[in-house]
């Protein structure tokens, strides 16, 4: 990945869900890995919460 001011986008490839959170807590997500993208049970994900780094 070059470090020069330009767009980059970096390639993810996770093997298990997982959540994240960017600068102070103002961006976060969820990343949600599935076998097939077609069959995706939205409703089975129910209700995530982010992490909230350094707190249990």
């Amino acid at each position: 990945m070059s470090l020069q001011r330009q767009k980059e986008t970096p390639w993810l490839t996770p093997e298990r869900d997982f959540s994240f959170q960017f600068g102070m807590g103002m961006l976060h997500g969820y990343v949600k890995v599935v076998d097939d993208i077609n069959k995706v049970n939205l409703d089975s994900m129910g209700d995530w919460r982010g992490m909230l780094w350094g707190r249990k």
